[in-house]
């Protein structure tokens, strides 16, 4: 099941929050896990939302209620709620202002490095096809030259 069909399940939409929001998020938490302090990556990849207060619990999707967690220590929560003086901990971090055009430049550097990456791939898998077709033109004319030497 895909992110869209869950959030549909859920009656939810599948972009609850927008990248530019995520990328707050992230920069307020210093692009780390809250909980075992790990640094995946400068890019987000690794990283997820968690709601310090579960959904189910009634939390919200609001960014106070929001932290950055690695996939590990989000998987392993689950929707079991937080011993308090972590909850503690975790609201005097929540009440930092988080930097929404900080978030916009960075959803902005994203889309383009992604739209670069693409055109790279673009690239070098042409560059790939005209490299084997290459390599099979230079196989024929070797078998062909070995055949007459024969």
């Amino acid at each position: 099941m895909n992110r869209k069909q869950w959030a549909q399940r859920k009656g939810r939409s599948s972009k609850w929050i927008t990248v530019a929001l995520r990328f707050a998020i992230y920069h307020r938490d210093n692009f780390r896990c809250v909980y075992c302090r790990s640094e995946p990556r400068y890019t987000g990849e690794g990283l997820t939302l968690d709601h310090v207060v579960t959904r189910s619990a009634g939390g919200t999707d609001m960014p106070d209620n929001l932290v950055t967690a690695c996939g590990r220590c989000n998987s392993s929560r689950q929707a079991r709620k937080l011993p308090e003086r972590v909850v503690g901990r975790l609201r005097r971090h929540l009440s930092k202002e988080l930097n929404l055009e900080v978030g916009r430049v960075m959803a902005k550097l994203r889309k383009i490095a992604q739209q670069d990456l693409r055109k790279v791939r673009r690239e070098f898998v042409s560059l790939e096809a005209a490299h084997l077709k290459q390599v099979k033109d230079l196989a024929v004319d070797v078998s062909s030259y070995t055949l007459s030497k024969v």
